[in-house]
């Protein structure tokens, strides 16, 4: 039950950023989201929403166990500020989730470091965020929902790895 908790906590703090955008919608006009659009205000505060989603993400990743794949959803605030904001913003974002990671992060190795940090998928979605901004919403949806999808099994492929690796570390203790 403590898993499951804890990675509906995961799952909300990966998209807190994301209920930002539609309060925006709600409260604002379309006049003052469009003044906030060309001043460059949204993708600063997504941006910053995005930041605290990730290290909030980073400090209760999901380790129930030995044997308990590690989940650690940080990466798709990322994912969302490379496609959705400027470039810029998204490599500044990704930087700083690479620095997170050795600041919080409880296991210092390379399996580690690829599965917290989800680096392998960074190419894919800077190769991808060019065509993003130019689709349909759904298609948007769909992208979004399969680049973390793709983040997620190679999460698992990894830590699968890196228990053959160390087969210690799946007896329980």
């Amino acid at each position: 039950m403590v898993a499951l908790k804890d990675m509906l906590l995961q799952v909300l703090l990966a998209g807190s950023a994301v209920y930002l955008i539609p309060l925006f919608r709600l409260v604002l006009s379309k006049r003052a989201i469009a003044r906030m659009e060309h001043a460059g205000i949204v993708h600063t505060s997504f941006a910053v929403t995005s930041v605290a989603s990730m290290l909030l993400c980073l400090l209760f990743a999901l380790d129930a166990s030995p044997v308990a794949v590690p989940i650690s959803l940080s990466i798709v605030p990322v994912i969302l500020v490379i496609l959705y904001c400027k470039s810029a913003i998204g490599a500044t974002l990704s930087i700083l989730h690479i620095l997170f990671y050795f600041l919080f992060a409880h296991s210092y190795d390379l399996y580690g470091f690829l599965l917290h940090t989800g680096i392998l998928l960074y190419p894919i979605v800077w190769l991808s965020a060019k065509r993003f901004k130019h689709n349909t919403p759904s298609r948007k949806m769909a992208i979004l929902i399969i680049l973390i999808t793709m983040e997620l099994i190679v999460t698992s492929l990894l830590w699968i790895a890196s228990s053959r690796m160390n087969p210690h570390t799946l007896r329980p203790t």
